[in-house]
């Protein structure tokens, strides 16, 4: 379905027309669930949060960033795609500065500097 829909803006436009709104009703619930456990936080964890207007429902957003490089080679152990694949699917979504410039905090995964010291700054600020 991917090789399809990322070749194909008006079937990538459908498919997020169907899979976004079903998303965030799961969510909804999923959080009032939650909500009824006792969790004063929950968090979301979305590739185009802004694009898909997601970040409406956030009282905070913050991003994870790496360097490109990095994200594609991630991707690649992971989901075992070719470099042209990733860029691709990449392309659909908003370059990184630009969702950096919108987000509350940014968190920096380069494999240099230590996720968790960052993390849990975020948290006490909560």
């Amino acid at each position: 379905m991917a090789q399809k829909v990322f070749g194909d803006a008006m079937a990538l436009a459908e498919l997020n027309a169907l899979v976004h709104p079903a998303v965030a009703r799961d969510f909804e619930a999923w959080m009032k669930v939650m909500e009824g456990m006792g969790s004063s936080v929950v968090f979301r964890e979305a590739a185009i949060l802004f694009e898909s207007g997601s970040n409406k429902g956030c009282d905070r957003v913050w991003m994870v960033a790496a360097p490109i490089e990095l994200r594609i080679r991630r991707v690649r152990a992971r989901d075992g795609l070719s470099v042209e694949a990733i860029r691709e699917r990449m392309s659909h979504q908003w370059p990184a500065e630009k969702v950096a410039s919108m987000a509350d905090a940014v968190l920096v995964n380069d494999e240099m500097a230590p996720l968790m010291p960052q993390l849990m700054t975020l948290l006490e600020e909560l």
